[in-house]
């Protein structure tokens, strides 16, 4: 097709022009094969796996010269097995005629295995690398990472692109937590908050989508350097509710009064407040939503009732804050693990008191009240002030 050749060309130029003109390593592009997608596991016998999803060149007209099975193919996949992420790599590219380069890497997935056993010296190893971008995102699956990137899908030659943009929409809606290597790094010398990364896993196939594609929902969460449990696509948002991370998508609740209704989020904003008092420590959350009504059962008149939209207002707030209790709850009753930074704002606001908690913060955090407030204005019902109902 002719839009897939310009889109590989494009893809293939870009890269050209940056791999030379701005990394500093002025490699040629005939001796680079540009990584995609990264996956990392764990063996059996504790070694390292890993899956590498790499641009053809050759679809491009471009000459690869070794690599089996590359001919015709958007993507080529290789994997490697050694004792360390670098042996790994160094294993998968032996049938390489090219250098493999790390400067336009969409995504790491990692192993649940392997997250379970930590994965703090691996993200230093990515870190060492020059090539790769710091804000590079990371992902955990609850299966194997190269499942992941060997993934094909429908919906674009290149699935490392499909899996992009999808990173990208699931941060806006709220549906997964901020996800980058730097980041991930830099929590990980935290004393006052508990690391997290996003879930990417693999769809099962329906009679209406017989093709597997990829889901990016959900939560992983550290202990350390160590996967300790995960947050549902609910408790993650709730999550995002209190960090102020939740820019668009929907809000659907049932009420008695109301019926079924969608509010489409048009801004938020958060507030997170510390208060010590002695002994006691007291978190206070403060989330104000304006969202627009974009579907209600209840037949309703706003022109003549306007504290209708109070109403649905009230009604969206328990909605919301029901999320935001959903994952404090998991935060603080099964995972005892501080994931929004609480112990943060108390060491901002009361820096000496910070000192005398710091060392028992993790067994103090899950006593400590935890007030939530969410204030809903909603601005409109649309372009009809009635229901169809």
């Amino acid at each position: 097709m002719l839009w897939k050749k310009m889109l590989l060309c494009f893809l293939i130029i870009s890269i050209s022009f940056s791999a030379i003109g701005c990394s500093g390593n002025k490699k040629e592009i005939q001796r680079l094969f540009i990584v995609l997608a990264l996956g990392v596991d764990s063996t059996p016998d504790d070694r390292i796996e890993v899956t590498m999803q790499l641009l053809n060149p050759n679809v491009s007209g471009q000459q690869t010269g070794g690599v089996e099975g590359g001919s015709g193919k958007d993507v080529i996949v290789l994997s490697g097995i050694g004792d360390t992420f670098f042996d790994a790599v160094f294993q998968a590219s032996k049938s390489m005629s090219q250098v493999q380069h790390f400067g336009h890497t969409k995504y790491i997935v990692i192993g649940e295995s392997l997250a379970r056993k930590g994965i703090g010296n691996l993200v230093d190893s990515f870190i060492r690398i020059e090539e790769f971008r710091l804000n590079t995102p990371i992902l955990i699956t609850k299966g194997k990472a190269s499942e992941i990137v060997k993934l094909q899908t429908p919906k674009s030659p290149i699935p490392a692109i499909v899996v992009e943009n999808l990173f990208l929409r699931q941060e806006m809606i709220g549906y997964r937590p901020f996800s980058y290597m730097l980041d991930f790094e830099n929590s990980l010398t935290s004393d006052t908050t508990s690391s997290v990364l996003a879930v990417i896993n693999a769809s099962k196939p329906t009679e209406d989508t017989p093709d597997k594609t990829f889901v990016i929902a959900g939560t992983a969460v550290f202990k350390k350097d160590k996967l300790a449990g995960y947050l549902t696509d609910k408790e993650t948002r709730g999550l995002q509710w209190v960090n102020g991370k939740v820019e668009v998508g929907s809000v659907t609740f049932v009420s008695e009064e109301f019926g079924k209704v969608s509010c489409e989020i048009v801004k938020s904003s958060n507030k997170v407040k510390s208060i010590v008092d002695g002994d006691k420590i007291t978190i206070e959350i403060n989330i104000k939503v304006t969202s627009d009504v974009r579907r209600i059962s209840a037949k309703i008149d706003p022109v003549k009732q306007p504290e209708i939209l109070d109403r649905i207002g009230k009604e969206q707030s328990k909605a919301i804050k029901s999320e935001i209790e959903l994952a404090l709850n998991k935060s603080k009753d099964d995972l005892g693990l501080d994931i929004f930074g609480f112990g943060e704002a108390v060491h901002r606001s009361y820096p000496k008191e910070w000192k005398k908690v710091q060392k028992n913060w993790d067994s103090l955090y899950p006593n400590i009240e935890i007030k939530v407030n969410v204030n809903s204005t909603i601005r409109s019902t649309g372009l009809s002030n009635k229901s169809s109902k």
